[in-house]
């Protein structure tokens, strides 16, 4: 037996929920973008891990201390339990020898306990160096991946960042024979538009030539001529300030080994003289203070023809 369900048909224009706020939205994140600083990113990142790990290893060094002095408590009364015991023995046969022979045990125990003490708390510091060494080579490379990404999103919604890109890498070439500019395919209109404001750059009888390259990224520029060559693509000056983060990061760490090393051998009785050492590592900033996007010192490839 079947049943038949009349229902009511229901019928009037489709209406889309939270179209007005969309481009609001979309506002919204592009300011937030735009608001966002590197050097912001990464102090707040450095110092986050930081904290936490000294949070971690403080609450971990306070148990493996208390755990320390509880044995060599324990330890020190069992000995000096078994002490009593052997002099009171002792003393009926050789007071005398029986009294040295257990001091000195005791002694050699005692030296013992603190040895293995100073060996696992030398242990626990290198293990916490080496874990925020570790630490902060990840938020160094996070801050970079983060930069890399803003500086991409920019250069996809602002056509002003190529504009000021190629502005900026003509500044690097003196070179004023014909010249081409390679852009994204995306760029290329944008690049023809302003391309009369670049044509001062180059002699009255020479050319500029506009072109779209797959090799270079949105926002970023090649620029060959007959004797230089430009390269600022944004990408490549990621990468520049990402390789200038890591050496500053790697230099520092290796001075700081270099003064415990030092401090080390002092504290064994050696007299060392630490001098002090000056390291300084030139990391090219890619935005210079009027907010313009600039090549990278290291970025601007320049290659003299023969």
């Amino acid at each position: 037996m079947s049943k038949i369900i009349r229902t009511a048909r229901l019928g009037g224009e489709v209406i889309t929920l939270g179209a007005a706020e969309r481009d609001l939205h979309e506002e919204v994140e592009k300011q937030t973008l735009e608001s966002i600083g590197l050097a912001q990113i990464i102090d707040e990142q450095v110092a986050g891990v930081r904290k936490e790990l000294d949070g971690e290893w403080e609450i971990r060094m306070r148990q493996e201390m208390e755990y320390l002095q509880g044995e060599a408590d324990k330890r020190f009364q069992e000995a000096e339990t078994l002490g009593q015991e052997e002099r009171s023995q002792v003393h009926q046969q050789r007071y005398d020898e029986g009294y040295k022979v257990g001091l000195d045990e005791r002694e050699a125990e005692a030296v013992e306990a603190v040895t293995c003490m100073g060996v696992l708390h030398e242990s626990i510091v290198a293990e916490r160096a080496q874990i925020l060494k570790e630490a902060e080579e990840t938020v160094v490379d996070l801050a970079a991946a983060l930069a890399k990404r803003i500086v991409g999103f920019q250069a996809e919604a602002s056509p002003k960042v190529l504009v000021q890109v190629v502005r900026n890498a003509l500044r690097h070439l003196g070179d004023r024979s014909n010249l081409e500019i390679k852009v994204h395919p995306e760029d290329l209109q944008i690049a023809r538009r302003f391309a009369d404001y670049w044509v001062d750059k180059v002699d009255a009888d020479a050319v500029l030539k506009v072109r779209e390259s797959d090799r270079v990224g949105r926002g970023g520029c090649m620029i060959e001529g007959r004797e230089e060559n430009v390269d600022a693509r944004l990408e490549e000056q990621a990468q520049v300030l990402h390789d200038g983060l890591r050496s500053a990061f790697f230099a520092l760490h290796e001075e700081e080994a270099e003064v415990s090393v030092a401090v080390a051998e002092a504290a064994d009785g050696g007299t060392i003289t630490v001098g002090e050492t000056e390291s300084e590592v030139a990391v090219a900033d890619a935005v210079d203070g009027t907010g313009d996007v600039t090549p990278a010192a290291d970025a601007v490839n320049e290659t003299k023809n023969e």
